[in-house]
């Protein structure tokens, strides 16, 4: 059993002095106002899992709003997203750490999908509430009892075993987004999903659940999934439990996205170590990965379920014929003009550059594009910008946008290597060009 010393100890050791602090303030509060408080939920079980904690889930056996505001004032911080009928809030710093309350509740579903009927209750009845014996956890932050566990469902002994359970038979019914949970959950941690709880699962899916889900919350889920470490191993997992078939018939996934997705993480880890890249939303990256080689119809219609604008869709769409003809071009010799160079990695950004090095045969001349690309073309500008055009004479408008990209071509290619020798091309560029001026 993990005593009160030892969950102290991994308290300081993996939340943030700043936390910690918050953590302490949290508890003199309660006490002040006379109310019971618990660290709850994911937190607890990072904490036991010796994982850094960056958020928190403070729950409150009393009013939860109340304490929040009373929270928020003495933090000189925010209150946010305060939901009366479910006794929740949200505590913003003045440093961003985002704090959430909640009076202790338990929960009705009047119907499997549906939002649950709240009522106010004790810490045991809201955490039988929650989706797996590992989130049913809490550590008090009142003063005294500071750093005291409290595991009233065997939490501990699952994460010990590494195990998924849920805490009642109607877990999957009452709410079948725990499906999605329940894998994101043992991939994430490497944990197995316990024998009756997948057997419960298996009979929620095939029972139909998930469809009485909306598309809204089904679709958070699997964005939930693609900020996973290895989504592609939840998604393998969805697959062979016939799940994929309940979301949507156009949502396909195989073999061949699963190796994309592991090339392309690879991809940019390579890149990263090689080049000054930007840091990248592995979010979009795999939604891209997955989505740009189905035909546009498919596309535009998956699109619009994740939320895609029409000019995203449009980008993806074309996306693939792009990368390829891209390819081509950039591997079809050892030397190619600079500027040619530049004009086929600029249109693509960098999480669709990731890909085309994915999708590549030949890695090795792609990769010396792209360290020339990065290391010298991206920075480097022509000596005139456009208010210097403007007082050579051009008018603001797409001639003089077009003299801008012929001045960089020129640049990069080593054409033009002084400023006056850019003053005399635009000027020649001009006069070559007096009807569009």
């Amino acid at each position: 059993m993990v005593v009160k010393k030892e969950i102290i100890t991994k308290i300081k050791r993996n939340i943030p002095n700043h936390i910690l602090q918050l953590l302490y303030t949290a508890g003199e509060l309660a006490d002040s106002l006379n109310v019971k408080i618990f660290m709850v939920g994911g937190s607890v079980r990072d904490l036991l899992l010796s994982q850094y904690i960056s958020d928190l889930d403070l729950v409150v056996e009393g009013d939860g709003i109340q304490f929040a505001y009373a929270l928020a004032k003495e933090l000189k911080g925010i209150l946010k997203r305060v939901h009366r009928r479910f006794g929740t809030a949200v505590v913003m710093t003045v440093d961003g750490l985002r704090v959430d309350v909640a009076s202790a509740r338990t929960e009705f579903y009047e119907h499997p999908g549906a939002l649950p009927n709240v009522k106010f209750s004790s810490l045991k009845q809201d955490l039988f509430r929650r989706d797996f014996t590992i989130n049913a956890l809490a550590v008090k932050i009142n003063r005294r009892d500071f750093g005291v566990l409290l595991d009233f469902f065997n939490g501990l002994e699952d994460i010990k075993n590494k195990k998924i359970r849920i805490l009642h038979n109607s877990s999957f019914v009452d709410d079948p987004i725990r499906i999605f949970r329940a894998i994101r959950f043992e991939q994430r941690f490497g944990f197995t999903i316990e024998k009756q709880t997948e057997e419960l699962l298996k009979l929620a899916v095939i029972d139909g659940f998930i469809k009485r889900l909306s598309s809204q919350r089904i679709i958070a889920e699997l964005m939930h999934i693609l900020e996973e470490p290895k989504p592609e191993e939840c998604f393998n997992r969805l697959l062979k439990l016939n799940i994929f078939e309940q979301i949507s018939p156009l949502l396909v996934w195989n073999e061949q996205f699963y190796d994309y997705f592991i090339k392309a993480r690879e991809s940019f880890k390579y890149l990263s170590s090689e080049l000054n890249v930007p840091q990248i939303s592995f979010k979009q990256l795999y939604l891209q990965i997955w989505l740009f080689k189905m035909d546009y119809q498919s596309i535009e219609k998956i699109g619009k379920m994740f939320g895609l604008s029409n000019k995203e869709i449009d980008r993806i769409g074309s996306l693939n014929s792009r990368l390829n003809y891209a390819i081509r071009k950039l591997t079809v010799s050892s030397y190619l003009p600079n500027s040619q160079i530049y004009a086929e990695l600029s249109q693509f950004s960098f999480i669709e550059q990731i890909i085309l090095f994915s999708i590549a045969d030949k890695k090795e001349i792609l990769l010396s594009r792209l360290k020339v690309y990065y290391d010298k073309f991206v920075h480097l500008k022509p000596n005139l910008n456009g208010n210097d055009l403007i007082g050579l004479g051009f008018k603001p408008g797409p001639l003089l946008g077009k003299c801008l990209v012929e001045l960089k071509k020129n640049k990069l290619d080593d054409k033009l290597t002084s400023r006056e020798e850019e003053i005399r091309f635009a000027l020649e560029f001009l006069s070559q060009n007096k009807d569009g001026a």
